[in-house]
């Protein structure tokens, strides 16, 4: 019998391997890879969440001031607590700008070719990119929603002020905040893949978001005027009101129509992403 040989060290190394399976997973610890070493991605995050915080604080401050300057807040109804978020309007553009910059840079950049060889199943890339959006939506909207509801009555409590603290509310104002963000930075992301254009869909979103609903409320024509209610930046900001029972849209229901808005652009952005070349 002959003696098996034994391949040489250096031939062994040079075999092969085989290649570890490409999963959703991986494919969203790439994009987190590339999310959190460009420094603008985590920058915008962070300013997003100063934004919240910073004008809802600056809405508390003006509140005091304005007391101080005139009549005592004394014996004043509790005030409701979404009257401290407005700066979720803008919040709301700055993030679909970040989600757009994320989605569509690649296509300027030409580095989303390397990452559909890595990963050629389409889908996974994309449903990659919404899932990190749509958490850092989430959590920056709640958290910075939280925090001003926690400092904000603190710093009305000299002027003899107080913030409606019902459950209700509170949870309303919070959860919404944090759904709505992630839901307007899903459809900034499906925008972004159905037009794969940095410039065209910048200037979509901010247009969508900013732009069309003063232009619908310009319109005198009362069943287009009524159209704007349905718009995704004001749909999903109904949460906010100070009476839900008052608004046209339920807040729940306006964040479900906001979800249909984000749902539709992603299936849009999803067919045309695996249907072109890129």
């Amino acid at each position: 019998m002959t003696e098996p040989v034994e391949r040489p060290r250096a031939a062994r190394e040079t075999l092969p391997r085989r290649a570890a399976p490409v999963t959703v997973l991986t494919v969203l610890h790439a994009e987190w890879i590339k999310y959190r070493t460009l420094a603008s991605y985590p920058i915008t995050t962070l300013a997003v969440l100063a934004l919240i915080v910073g004008m809802g604080l600056l809405s508390a401050f003006s509140l005091v001031w304005n007391v101080d300057a005139g009549a005592s807040g004394g014996g004043a109804p509790a005030l409701p607590p979404g009257q401290f978020l407005d700066g979720m309007q803008y919040a709301y553009v700055l993030l679909g700008i970040l989600a757009v910059v994320f989605t569509a840079s690649e296509y300027t950049q030409a580095t989303l070719l390397p990452s559909l060889l890595a990963a050629p199943k389409r889908v996974p890339v994309l449903a990659a990119k919404t899932g990190l959006i749509g958490l850092a939506g989430l959590v920056v909207g709640a958290l910075g929603s939280a925090i001003v509801l926690l400092v904000a009555p603190g710093l009305l409590a000299g002027v003899e002020l107080t913030v409606d603290d019902a459950p209700e509310a509170v949870v309303r104002v919070i959860v919404g905040s944090g759904v709505s963000l992630a839901l307007m930075g899903v459809l900034a992301v499906g925008l972004a893949a159905l037009i794969c254009s940095l410039v065209g869909s910048f200037i979509t979103v901010v247009v969508l978001l900013t732009v069309a609903p003063i232009a619908l409320s310009a319109v005198p024509v009362e069943w287009v005027a009524k159209l704007m209610v349905y718009l995704p930046t004001v749909v999903g900001s109904q949460y906010l009101s100070p009476d839900p029972t008052a608004t046209i849209v339920d807040p729940w229901w306006g964040l479900v129509i906001l979800a249909g808005w984000a749902l539709a652009f992603l299936v849009a952005g999803g067919l045309a992403l695996c249907s072109r070349d890129a």
